[in-house]
């Protein structure tokens, strides 16, 4: 699969690479419940792709503010709790 370049963002580190939208979605959410912002960037105009038909596979780059950086790849690797 190509991979676009990773973009330079202000106050934005890469965090991730997935290979479809769903996937990134899930990460976005998660993030977000904990707080953190985050930018999905999609392959290859994915983007435009994702609002005519729906979703993409063709791959994405999620960034988050770099403040967080160290947060938000701690929750990637962290073990899924049982909660009550």
């Amino acid at each position: 699969m190509f991979r676009k370049k990773k973009r330079t963002l202000d106050n934005m580190t890469f965090l991730k690479y997935v290979d479809s939208d769903t996937e990134a979605g899930v990460i976005q959410g998660l993030l977000e419940s904990c707080g953190i912002y985050s930018y999905l960037d999609y392959e290859i105009d994915g983007g435009n792709i994702n609002v005519i038909i729906g979703r993409s596979n063709l791959g994405v780059n999620i960034y988050v503010k770099t403040e967080n950086y160290e947060e938000a790849l701690a929750i990637l690797h962290s073990e899924p709790t049982a909660t009550e």
